[in-house]
């Protein structure tokens, strides 16, 4: 492998070892959000706001997360002191 290449790739690893990671149980997809509450989709204001916009969610007690953003990972840290979402 020549230096230079060694020299793209290192930083990469460095990063993703250096990175926090969740615990399995905490996410299952590719996308990860931090969301200020998750409730089920058949309890208010939840199904108030589904109904509102015309989203019907089967089965009802599906976990519905409110106020989320992205996660956004900055100089390996990554921030929500909320509820982590994962999203397949």
């Amino acid at each position: 492998m020549s230096s230079k290449a060694l020299l793209t790739l290192l930083p990469l690893a460095v990063r993703t070892l250096a990175s926090p990671t969740l615990q399995s149980r905490q996410t299952c997809g590719h996308h990860l959000l931090c969301c200020g509450s998750v409730q089920p989709a058949n309890v208010d204001p939840t199904a108030t706001l589904l109904g509102l916009l015309g989203i019907a969610v089967t089965p009802g007690t599906t976990p519905v997360g409110i106020n989320c953003t992205p996660v956004s990972v900055i100089g390996g840290i990554s921030w929500c002191v909320s509820t982590y979402v994962s999203l397949p």
